[in-house]
């Protein structure tokens, strides 16, 4: 059986075992299926990734952004005790999504830096999050205010709520704030940030 030599691993493989690429003379690329599969896993990758989101997120939920680099991410992640367990256990899992490596913020109201993040599995965040919107929280944002031409209609401790008050989904409001408080959707709505402070636990 023909065989090819994998630019990543160096080692030889047989042709089913290396990726398909129409575009060469072979009609194989230079990686092997492994090597491919395993690209962008790494943990500097992985966490460069994460960097990314967390960008992303903080610009949605009207955060400032991340107060770190990708590198200074990837040095704190390396200092956790539990990172080595937890990304072995992510790449033994075959790279399930609900095992990967998560940051958690602490704190919702507030943005990523390294007093408000916390190393646990992307399942343990998940659930977080899904047990702080049965609560009426939203990682989206803490106190909004929502408005209709101008007109303040109240003051929200999350995105959910105040989505649920007017029957729209939380994922159209979030783009609202994100846009900024001058933006006003066609039907007259806006949202903005509020500094006013809800006591969540209440009736808890």
């Amino acid at each position: 059986m023909l065989k090819k030599q994998c630019t990543t691993c160096y080692k030889e493989k047989d042709l089913k075992d290396m990726v398909k690429k129409t575009a060469t003379l072979d009609g194989y690329g230079s990686h092997c299926k492994e090597c491919h599969r395993l690209r962008g896993k790494s943990k500097k990758s992985m966490i460069y990734k994460m960097h990314q989101n967390q960008e992303v997120r903080s610009r949605k939920r009207g955060h400032a952004l991340p107060a770190y680099t990708r590198v200074e991410l990837y040095m704190w992640f390396l200092k956790q005790e539990n990172s080595d367990r937890l990304y072995q256990a992510w790449v033994k899992s075959g790279f399930l999504r609900s095992k990967a490596p998560s940051v958690d913020r602490l704190d919702d109201a507030k943005g990523y830096s390294f007093d408000n993040i916390q190393l646990i599995t992307t399942e343990q965040n998940n659930k977080s999050a899904n047990k702080d919107r049965r609560k009426g929280m939203d990682a989206t944002s803490i106190n909004v205010i929502l408005k209709r031409f101008g007109k303040e209609l109240g003051i929200y401790p999350s995105i959910t709520i105040a989505a649920s008050s007017i029957n729209y989904t939380k994922s159209t409001l979030s783009k609202w704030l994100a846009f900024g408080p001058s933006y006003r959707s066609p039907s007259g709505y806006s949202l903005e940030l509020s500094n006013l402070q809800f006591d969540l636990t209440q009736n808890n």
